[in-house]
């Protein structure tokens, strides 16, 4: 594949994109032009737009993605963007399966299914939501979620190598704490104390989180391929017995 202007606006497909920081990167890519098709067992808010289209898929089901991709094609054509925001939120099976089988067996058939269906010519890319629980441990997270995202940041390394002769870009962004949106005035006064922990005294947005998604899936991000980008405002720079002496003076 090689790297041309496309005829139409790109269609990106987000899985798990009906809340949190899927749904922020799915209102981001929709505000910069491209047709989103959002896989989830729940529709994302009636607000979204009518650039947004939902296509049920239980990602726990035996009968797997694949007709709910063949769906999403068949509404806005083929995807030229696949990000993978979900993960196990409960529903009947082991935490720890759960976890592995939304986060990790759900990604590996729905990227097997799309390989070969990418357009060519046209500018097309993986992206995943890992965690920095893929290298620190978080204590509010089970063992699952972590193995998850660890498990994540090097799948991206592996599709970036492996698809990167067919033009497809494979990338991974990793959060810390982060400002969810329909938990930004619960969680206000917690975000106002831990802001102090980040090198720029604020906490990041789901939001900002999701300009930085979506310039890895535009071409504009063109030459960035397998790389696992920390979007914490700095707080992965700071040893931890550092945050622990509080913050350091200008």
């Amino acid at each position: 594949m090689t790297e041309t202007t496309q005829p139409h606006a790109p269609h990106s497909l987000v899985v798990g994109g009906a809340a949190g920081l899927g749904l922020a990167a799915a209102r981001a890519l929709a505000g910069a032009g491209h047709r989103v098709s959002v896989l989830d067992l729940n529709p994302p808010p009636g607000d979204a737009g009518s650039a947004m289209r939902h296509v049920r898929a239980d990602l726990l089901s035996p009968d797997g993605p694949e007709a709910a991709l063949a769906e999403a094609v068949a509404g806005h054509g083929p995807i030229n963007h696949a990000l993978f925001m979900q993960r196990y939120r409960g529903g009947g099976a082991d935490p720890w399966e759960g976890e592995l089988a939304v986060s990790l067996g759900a990604t590996r058939r729905i990227v097997e299914w799309l390989a070969p269906r990418f357009p060519e010519s046209q500018d097309c890319s993986l992206l995943f939501a890992g965690s920095a629980a893929g290298r620190f441990v978080a204590t509010e997270q089970p063992a699952g979620y972590h193995a998850a995202k660890a498990a994540l940041a090097q799948l991206a390394r592996y599709w970036a190598v492996t698809l990167g002769p067919r033009g497809v870009r494979s990338n991974c962004v990793s959060p810390a704490v982060f400002v969810k949106e329909e938990r930004r005035e619960l969680d206000l006064e917690r975000y106002r104390l831990i802001a102090q922990a980040f090198p720029l005294r604020r906490v990041p947005t789901a939001e900002q989180i999701a300009r930085v998604i979506a310039f890895l899936c535009s071409p504009a991000a063109s030459c960035l391929t397998g790389q696992d980008i920390a979007v914490d405002n700095g707080l992965s720079l700071l040893a931890h017995a550092s945050l622990a002496a509080g913050p350091p003076s200008p």
